[in-house]
C-alpha cells in the first residue's frame, strides 16, 4: 500500500462490502462510519475507555448503517475484541507509507491487483507515483494488474472471502511480470 493505513482501513471495509453485494450508497455510508470507528482505535489509548467508545459507536449506528453493515459482520478489524489486541494496530494507523516511499532510492516495483479489496489500486496508484515523484526516484514503477486480488490471483470480486475458493496460488503473469523486471535491472546493473 501507498495510502496511510487510517485511509486504507476505512476504504477496504467499503470495497469489502461491495464486493459483497453493497451499493455505492451503502458502501459511502460504510467509509464514513469506519473513519469515526478508526479515529477512536487511533486516538483513544486506554484500551478500556476505548472499547467503551466503540461500544457506544456500534450501538448508535443507524437503520441505514446496519443494514450496509451487515455485508461485513462483526469480523477482522470490525471485532472490537480484536482490533483492540492486535500489537502495533493502532500505532499502524498513524503511519503514513508515502512519506517513506518520497525516500527510496533505489529500483523500486509495485503491483497492485486491479480487485484488490484490501488495498483498492486507483487509490494506491495516485499516491504511490505522487511520493515517488516527491522523492524524485526515477526508477520506480507501479503497476495495476487488472483482473488480480490481493493475492495476485485471478478472481471474480477480489473480496477476502473468496481467497480459500480459488486454486490458483499467484497468476502467473505476475510472476512473469516481476521476473522480466528483475531480469531488465540485472543486465542494467552490470
Amino acid at each position: 500500500p501507498a495510502m496511510k493505513l487510517f485511509d486504507i482501513m476505512a476504504m477496504q471495509d467499503g470495497t469489502e462490502a461491495m464486493a459483497a453485494g453493497a451499493s455505492e450508497e451503502q458502501a459511502a455510508l460504510i467509509r464514513a462510519w469506519s473513519a469515526r470507528y478508526y479515529a477512536i482505535v487511533r486516538d483513544t489509548p486506554d484500551t478500556a475507555l476505548a472499547r467503551k467508545k466503540l461500544t457506544e459507536l456500534k450501538a448508535k449506528r443507524t437503520p441505514e448503517e446496519r443494514e450496509a453493515y451487515a455485508y461485513l459482520g462483526d469480523v477482522g478489524t470490525l471485532n472490537i475484541d480484536a482490533v483492540l489486541s492486535w500489537s502495533g494496530f493502532r500505532e499502524g494507523l498513524t503511519f503514513d507509507t508515502g512519506e517513506y516511499l518520497s525516500k527510496v532510492k533505489c529500483p523500486l516495483l509495485a503491483l497492485l491487483g486491479g480487485k484488490d479489496c484490501q488495498v483498492p489500486a486507483g487509490p494506491n496508484v495516485k499516491v504511490f507515483k505522487e511520493a515517488v515523484a516527491r522523492g524524485g526516484n526515477k526508477d520506480a514503477k507501479v503497476v495495476e494488474i487488472p483482473g488480480l486480488n490481493h493475492l495476485f490471483q485471478k478472481c471474480q470480486t477480489g473480496a477476502t472471502s473468496e481467497y480459500d475458493k480459488i486454486e490458483e496460488t499467484i497468476s502467473p503473469d505476475v510472476l512473469k511480470l516481476v521476473a522480466e523486471w528483475i531480469e531488465a535491472h540485472a543486465r542494467a546493473a552490470k
